[in-house]
């Protein structure tokens, strides 16, 4: 009986003449009968057969090639992989273990254990190639539909990503610098209303309707980017995030990947709900995030740009070419339907699909195919798998996870480059859509004369001009002076309006954002004080003036003194020296310096 057992590379595995020795005779025989018509009996004179037989390289070479493909296959990836067969990679790779007429020669050649003693493995690796990697192969074109795999409820849909999600980037954070996103305070998560007001401005709307998907990663991803920060649960821009509104899209969006891989604060596979036991032991029993996210990622760059990726083919891939990953560590604790008969831990009710792949899924329909970095294909998620059909507690699922309709995914451009396997990002063929033509006029209306106005714009429009209809906004100076003491600035408008309109600003808009600009110039925030109040103008005065307290506080007006905040006990101290002190007032701290002990 053969089982699987990972190779520790620090422990050397036991020489031939050993791993034979811990085999027993009826593990022996098969092997020893191809060797000698009548063998030996007794297992010392058995090893001693086999053991120079299988060192003997003429001999030796003679056994490989008189077997079967796949047990030659085996032998080659366990000597040229340090002497330990990836059972689970082997099988991806080849479709299955070797089995069959080897059955004799494989109880000994690995010992039992899917590996193959030092010794031995020093003689074959002359006598077998070293294994092709496996390779991820795509298609120019989606292969054609048939009857057999979809039906009329069920049809497929395409949605090209890349610059969709440069936009969608500047949508979202116009959302949040207005206020209208909020998450929760202790999972971080998006409220409903939240997935439902960025839906709304998404540029090709949510993957689904109804089930949030681009809407429910969004705040996520800011968030684990550090551009927007949660403040009384609503999502508000950090300095990182004003400034990505003036960035272009594409290094956001890679910023925004790459920062997610480390410090996402979800786990992607507490998103298939199904799947229960997830939290057993306090959530000890999953693996940590970063690398499975890292092997998933690592597994996309080895996909040809451009070209349609089966999903089934690529879960096979990952699990042959090594970029396999563990999501929990005892699988008994998930289950579907009851913790007992539902247990993943039964053969065949935890496989990779069903666990491995559900995390995989996840993170490349609901975060990389919202970044732009996929384009994806896909049917409505109800019956699209049948992986976990056989499980008990399945007869009442639909779907295993929201996600199960992707059937094929493509590389971008800017997949590409976020991942690491470009250099340099050489964006993708636009669509064809017209882009939004603006007319400023005189009396400081700006009018839609074009294709509408993408949400992005909208956005930003209303951010210093008030709507008066669907295709004609109203510039106001309270606006502008509101928007550039949030971030903004007359150079952002300015900027906008004249990229889209094909005609000069009027010069009565030039002379509003002139006014503003010079306005917003006049005046600095020099921060909050604590305000001393003297007995009269002499004293304030003099205390502002003395060398021990100048610098420590400033003369505001003829009485007062503004002291900084967090420079209230030098403060305090230095008007000791002086020779003064304030006394304690009702509701605010004591203005004193901390007492010192005296030996």
């Amino acid at each position: 009986m053969f089982t699987t057992r990972h190779r520790d590379d620090n422990v050397s595995l036991p020489s031939l003449r050993q791993a034979l020795e811990a085999l027993t005779v009826p593990e022996l025989r098969p092997a020893a009968e191809r060797v000698q018509f009548h063998p030996p009996t007794r297992k010392a004179e058995l090893v001693n057969l086999l053991t120079r037989y299988l060192l003997d390289p003429t001999s030796l070479a003679r056994l490989v090639k008189g077997m079967d493909e796949r047990t030659r296959a085996a032998i080659a990836e366990a000597v040229h992989g340090g002497g330990q067969l990836q059972t689970r990679a082997f099988a991806a790779k080849y479709g299955g273990l070797p089995q069959g007429r080897g059955d004799g020669w494989l109880t000994v050649l690995f010992n039992g254990q899917w590996r193959i003693p030092d010794d031995l493995c020093a003689v074959l690796r002359p006598l077998v190639p070293v294994p092709a990697p496996a390779q991820l192969v795509g298609k120019d074109e989606l292969p054609p539909e048939t009857s057999d795999d979809l039906d009329e409820e069920r049809t497929q849909t395409v949605r090209f990503t890349e610059h969709a999600a440069q936009a969608d980037l500047l949508a979202v954070l116009r959302l949040v610098e207005a206020g209208s996103l909020r998450c929760s305070e202790t999972t971080r998560r998006p409220t409903a209303g939240t997935c439902k007001a960025l839906e709304a401005v998404l540029t090709d709307g949510d993957f689904y309707v109804g089930i949030p998907m681009a809407a429910f990663a969004w705040p996520l991803l800011l968030q684990a980017g550090g551009l927007a920060e949660l403040a009384g649960g609503r999502l508000q821009l950090t300095r990182a995030g004003r400034q990505a509104l003036q960035e272009p899209a594409p290094q956001t969006l890679q910023t925004l990947w790459r920062r997610w891989l480390e410090r996402g604060p979800i786990d992607e596979f507490s998103r298939v709900e199904a799947i229960k036991g997830q939290q057993a032991s306090g959530g000890r029993n999953l693996t940590s995030v970063p690398p499975r996210r890292h092997a998933v990622a690592a597994s996309l760059v080895d996909a040809p740009m451009g070209r349609w990726i089966d999903v089934d083919a690529w879960f096979t891939f990952m699990q042959a070419a090594g970029y396999d990953f563990e999501v929990v560590h005892d699988p008994w604790r998930l289950y579907l339907g009851d913790p007992q008969y539902g247990s993943f831990g039964y053969e065949g009710y935890g496989d990779w699909s069903v666990v491995q792949g559900r995390f995989a899924l996840c993170l490349l329909f609901e975060y990389a195919a919202t970044l732009g970095m996929v384009d994806v294909a896909y049917t409505e998620p109800a019956g699209a798998r049948d992986d976990y059909a056989t499980n008990w507690g399945a007869d009442d699922l639909e779907a295993l996870s929201r996600y199960d309709g992707l059937r094929y995914f493509r590389l971008t451009p800017l997949g590409a480059w976020c991942l690491g396997a470009a250099e340099t990002y050489s964006p993708g063929p636009r669509s064809s859509a017209p882009t939004t033509v603006l007319q400023v006029l005189p009396n400081l209306d700006v009018v839609c004369t074009g294709h509408p106005p993408s949400a992005a714009e909208r956005l930003l429009l209303e951010r210093y001009a008030a709507p008066r209809s669907e295709a004609v906004w109203s510039l106001r100076r309270d606006l502008l002076l509101a928007a550039t003491a949030r971030g903004g600035g007359p150079e952002e408008l300015e900027a906008f309006l004249s990229e889209r309109s094909a005609q000069p600003l009027p010069e009565t808009v030039r002379d509003l954002l002139a006014q503003v600009r010079e306005r917003v110039g006049l005046l600095w925030d020099r921060g909050t004080v604590r305000l001393v109040e003297c007995a009269d103008a002499n004293l304030a005065r003099q205390l502002s003036g003395d060398r021990r307290l100048r610098g420590r506080c400033t003369l505001v007006g003829d009485r007062h003194l503004a002291v900084p905040l967090g420079g209230e006990e030098a403060f305090a101290k230095a008007l000791w020296d002086v020779g003064y002190t304030l006394p304690p007032e009702t509701g605010s701290p004591a203005l004193a310096p901390a007492p010192t002990r005296r030996r």
